[in-house]
Formats: structure tokens, C-alpha cells, sequence
């Protein structure tokens, strides 16, 4: 008797595994490496840059950021209660101002 038609059908293809097109592959991309240099330790830092480079004071152009990192929380939590929102658009609201807070908080971390 025969096995039932398939991949699982025979011993042969669970030992073998997957055909080869079928197989996952890794990506050159997810290979490389970021060389160090490249990836910026403090977010103050490129501001500063960025903002030297478009003939601004870096200094300035970092408290404003900080400042606008700041603020935005507490703007979406006065926009969320103002917004009348009720059953799901209201946890989705909930969990939108509690995103934006923690992703906030984090940039502040970076911005130092």
C-alpha cells in the first residue's frame, strides 16, 4: 500500500524537508553590518548638525526639539478627552496617547 499523496505523505520528504525554492533565505542586508560611525549615539547630536548645516544655531534648533518633544503628550491627551470618543475608537484613542507618550519619553531619553 501506498502513502497518501503529498509532501507529508512519505518518510523521504519530512527527513529532506521543504524543496529548495520553498527554503527561507537570509538577506544580504540583514549579513551587513552598520559600522559605528554611522549610527549616531545621541539624537542631540545629529540635530545639532542638521541644523549647523542649514545655518541655524544647533543649540537652538535641540531646545526646540526637546521643548516639542515635550508638549506633544500632553497635547494628544487634551485632544483624546476633548474628542468625545466612546467603545472602540476610545481605547483605540487611549492607545494612541499612551503610544505617543512612550515614544516621547523616549526621544527625550536620546535627545539627552
Amino acid at each position: 500500500m501506498s502513502a497518501p499523496p503529498g509532501p507529508l505523505g512519505t518518510v523521504r520528504a519530512m527527513a529532506v524537508g521543504p524543496p529548495r525554492h520553498r527554503r527561507a533565505r537570509s538577506s544580504p542586508v540583514a549579513r551587513r553590518t552598520i559600522p559605528a560611525d554611522a549610527r549616531p549615539r545621541r539624537a542631540a547630536n545629529t540635530w545639532a548638525k542638521e541644523a549647523q548645516a542649514l545655518g541655524l544655531h544647533g543649540d537652538e534648533a535641540v531646545e526646540s526639539a526637546r521643548l516639542l518633544t515635550q508638549n506633544v503628550p500632553d497635547a494628544f491627551c487634551e485632544a483624546r478627552k476633548k474628542s468625545g470618543l466612546e467603545d472602540e475608537a476610545a481605547g483605540f484613542a487611549d492607545r494612541l496617547v499612551d503610544a505617543v507618550a512612550r515614544n516621547a519619553a523616549f526621544c527625550l531619553t536620546r535627545l539627552g
